[in-house]
């Protein structure tokens, strides 16, 4: 009986400091979700930072397409009316001459 009453009175302060303990558990648990949570959140806006970055990187590749393709075709129009210009050219020479004769 004396042991008995002796493991009830080590009882109670032995469950107040497993109680404690448990406590300080979950206090260390929702601070590594609150962690979590917030790795979580900076990864989200990072990824969303990535994802504005790489559609404005398209929109420049994009653009620079366009570009270079009316270049390329202001190319070919230039060489096709430089060509016309030559054969009027060399119309003309031969106009001259025949004047002069």
């Amino acid at each position: 009986m004396v042991s008995r009453v002796g493991e009830s009175i080590a009882g109670p302060p032995n469950g107040v400091q497993q109680t404690a303990k448990m406590i300080q558990r979950l206090a260390a648990i929702t601070a590594s979700v609150s962690q979590m949570r917030e790795s979580n959140t900076q990864i989200a806006v990072a990824a969303e930072q990535q994802s504005q970055a790489a559609e404005e990187m398209n929109r420049a590749v994009v653009s620079t397409r366009d570009v270079t393709e009316r270049t390329v075709q202001q190319t070919i129009d230039s060489a096709a009316t430089s060509s016309e210009l030559a054969a009027l050219a060399g119309q003309l020479s031969q106009a001259i001459r025949q004047l002069k004769l």
